[in-house]
């Protein structure tokens, strides 16, 4: 455990009898009384110095530093990112984490169809437009800083950890702008992207309708172009930043079309200027009324005939809204990291100054495992989302560099190799880490609030927050089951796609377990081949039914394999969705344990953090493998009779 994450020591307030009636203790400095959220965690300080290879992404980023307004080196531009980051971490500790409570208490609410948040809310939001942080990582021609993702992420971390209401908020002016960005015309650009990134419109992203959450393929919000103008029509619900000046709006643009074909995407202007009058063009059906994030906007949004600019071509705006949906994703990954961080630096200072039975409860032994755990599963994660960032801040330099070629240049074919390789690492790492971030987000504030003991859920401490705010991680932007979903079939078809190298790497996986080496080495060597042999263990179940059943079908070759993705309906399928949250959280170890053992190898001090995280995760890792192997099957036949 990492003593220094400490919150500096403050005046008590007066001893009170604690609920239990026991003995008496000093109510403790919350998390929001330290300085710099920056340089007080020296663990997001080694991710600064060692997540990204600076010399190869900044150069790419800054396009050869021949940018007017850009850096002009590596150093000036590396030593620019930690001077914002040291602005961005005092910002979120002395002046948004003390306000978190009343941005708790008082809710957005509307008043004849705006939407108004608290007083807290607007002066956090009014101190980040005066820094220029709303959109850094956004190229500067349409107001950002161009920093890469890594460092955005880093001060999104921070944010979640003041408050991750204001967080919420303060994302809704760049996701929109960079949808915006991505698809727009020059013209929807330069009108719209500016404003968004200057804080002086807000945007919304809107996806979600009352019969179409995670099943996008259910929107029935429609779009038509009527005399040469697009109008959207229909109800979106669960908006984040419902009060929005401007909606991105996925809507069907072919009437006939089902599932995910035809859909498009739309900016649609709340209000719009027709012959010299202010109208109406989209409104605010309600405010939501949540158990968490209670400061932030959650909105029903009406369109009734609302002009509307559309986004890329007709018919793709599912393709687009993937690159939103899977950035929301790391997005809140960081948000529940910075929310774990809250919580269990609350917690260790709480049980360094609760006192019981002659010394602090930090020193009794549960107490301490807990402890130590909060903070080997903080720093693992943080370790995963970082490698995650600096995969996609070297897809966008080399996306960049390559764009500067000259064409035939033999080097564009290496870096579009070396692309598709990283969006493949991002692809298979993004929703494990929504799932992994979310789910253990929930498990450290839950423990938090249990070193509290009955404090805990007494509104004077901040634990009570963190617990109830915690839910939220797991359910949107696409539930933790929906991730793993999402995993279970990604590795579904690259096992398909190269069936001989699976075999070979689970062969591997079996032998190395038996090969001298240290207990890191060993543990690791275990932990991958409780990953193979649990998609044997599936992949077991497809050749008793499937595979044989085609087989006999007479079907032989590239036929049989065919057969896997033609199989959605049979048991093996069924099986295998059942064991998707192991399979999940066991992919998430082995990553994470990957991702350490290679930091260990160029920082020998972390070579501790990979022993103790895999011993730690070990015992589980088999316990959830046992599980697949178990071939228990209750809840499919519960689903069976359920369906009859």
């Amino acid at each position: 455990m990492s003593t220094s994450e400490a919150p500096a020591a403050t005046a008590a307030a007066p001893a009170t009898v604690s609920p239990a009636g026991t003995s008496a203790s000093p109510r403790p400095a919350p998390a929001s009384e330290r300085n710099n959220f920056f340089t007080d965690n020296p663990d997001l300080l080694f991710q600064f110095k060692n997540a990204l290879d600076w010399g190869r992404v900044v150069p790419g980023l800054e396009r050869g530093f021949k940018e007017e307004g850009g850096f002009s080196s590596v150093e000036e531009a590396v030593r620019t990112y930690e001077e914002a980051l040291t602005l961005a971490g005092r910002y979120c500790a002395t002046e948004v984490a003390p306000r978190a409570r009343e941005v708790d208490s008082v809710e957005a609410r509307l008043e004849d169809g705006e939407v108004l948040l608290s007083p807290a809310m607007k002066a956090n939001l009014d101190k980040a437009r005066e820094l220029g942080i709303l959109g850094p990582d956004v190229e500067r021609k349409y107001g950002g800083w161009n920093f890469p993702m890594t460092v955005t992420g880093m001060m999104v971390e921070m944010l979640a950890r003041a408050c991750p209401a204001t967080m919420v908020q303060y994302a809704f002016f760049a996701s929109p702008a960079r949808l915006i960005l991505r698809f727009g015309t020059q013209a929807v650009k330069d009108r719209f992207a500016p404003p968004l990134l200057a804080g002086e419109r807000s945007g919304a992203v809107c996806i979600t309708e009352s019969d179409a959450g995670s099943d996008v393929g259910n929107i029935r919000t429609r779009a038509e172009l009527k005399d040469g103008v697009w109008r959207v029509t229909g109800r979106k619900q669960f908006i984040s930043n419902g009060g929005a000046d401007d909606a991105v709006v996925v809507a069907r643009t072919d009437p006939a079309s089902h599932g995910l074909a035809g859909l498009g995407l739309f900016v649609v202007q709340r209000s719009v200027q027709r012959d010299g009058r202010k109208l109406t063009n989209f409104t605010t059906a309600r405010i939501e009324h949540k158990v968490c994030i209670r400061g932030s906007a959650t909105c029903e949004l009406v369109f009734e005939d609302s002009e509307a600019h559309i986004l890329g071509e007709p018919g793709k705006g599912f393709e687009y809204i993937v690159s939103f949906m899977n950035e929301g994703r790391v997005g809140v990954a960081i948000q529940a990291l910075g929310h774990s961080q809250a919580a269990y630096a609350t917690a260790l200072a709480y049980a360094r100054g609760r006192v019981t039975m002659g010394k602090p409860i930090s020193r009794h032994e549960l107490i301490a495992d807990q402890l130590v755990d909060m903070d080997v599963e903080i720093r693992s994660l943080r370790a995963m989302l970082y490698r995650v960032a600096a995969a996609q801040d070297r897809y966008t330099a080399a996306e960049r560099e390559r764009e500067a070629l000259p064409a035939g240049d033999p080097r564009a074919a290496d870096l579009e190799r070396e692309m598709k390789g990283l969006a493949r690492f991002g692809r298979e790492l993004t929703p494990l880490l929504k799932y992994q971030a979310a789910e253990k987000c929930m498990e450290i504030c839950k423990r938090a609030l249990q070193i509290h003991g009955g404090y805990g859920v007494i509104n004077d401490y901040e634990v009570e927050r963190f617990y109830r705010d915690s839910v939220i991680f797991t359910l949107y932007e696409g539930t933790s089951q929906i991730q793993a979903l999402m995993c279970l079939k990604d590795q579904m078809k690259w096992l398909r796609a190269d069936i001989g190298g699976f075999f070979g790497r689970a062969a591997g996986a079996w032998l190395r377990r038996w090969l001298p080496g240290s207990r890191l080495e060993r543990n690791l060597a275990r932990v991958e081949w409780e990953l193979q042999r649990s998609l044997l263990n599936i992949l077991s179940v497809f050749f008793r039914h499937q595979f044989l059943s085609a087989f006999r079908a007479g079907k032989r070759g590239a036929a049989l394999w065919k057969a896997l993705g033609e199989a959605a309906e049979h048991e093996w399928v069924a099986y295998a969705r059942l064991s998707a949250e192991r399979l999940t959280r066991i992919l998430s170890v082995v990553h994470a344990a990957r991702i350490l053992r290679a930091q260990a190898e160029r920082a020998p001090e972390r070579r501790k953090l990979a022993d103790d995280f895999l011993a730690r995760r070990l015992p589980e890792v088999v316990a959830w493998a046992e599980g697949i192997a178990s071939g228990e099957r209750s809840a499919i036949e519960f689903g069976e009779s359920e369906g009859r």
